[in-house]
Parts: C-alpha cells; structure tokens; sequence
C-alpha cells in the first residue's frame, strides 16, 4: 500500500448522530474515551495494522484535530509498530 489516510473519532467526548439519506436512518457514534491513554489504546491496534500493509516508502496521513493531536506518528514510530 503506498498511501493510508484515516479519518477516525477525534476523542472529542462527544456523541454524534445524523440522520442520512431520503429515508432519515438514524447514524450515530460515540467518541468517548476515558482519557488520552484510552484513547490511544483504541487507535493502536488499527494503526499497527495499517502500518503492517504500508509499504516502507509509504505515507501515512492520520487526521485529527486538537482533541487527538497527541496521536502524531513519526517515521520513528512506525517502524515501532511494525
């Protein structure tokens, strides 16, 4: 894989529910985690996974805003998970 981009839950401590399409389905989420430690331990295991299938010249983009800005991942990092 030579790109990755993932848009996952911020850790906004918020729940969130749209209603979607003609038909009004009721879609929802919560994204709420304990703490920053909870958080990350929710994340890990995806992005372990995502770096396991991205190739070693890959880029990897991770958006997030200032809830989940913790969550940078460096070269350094991915070669961690790996």
């Amino acid at each position: 894989m030579d790109l990755i981009y993932i848009d996952p839950p911020f850790n906004s401590n918020r729940n969130y529910e749209v209603f979607w399409g003609e038909t009004k389905e009721k879609r929802a989420f919560e994204d709420r985690h304990e703490n920053t430690k909870a958080y990350i331990d929710y994340m890990r295991p995806r992005c372990v996974q995502l770096a396991r299938v991205l190739k070693k010249t890959g880029s990897f983009y991770y958006h997030c805003d200032w809830h989940a800005s913790v969550c940078k991942i460096s070269d350094k990092t991915r070669r961690e998970m790996v």
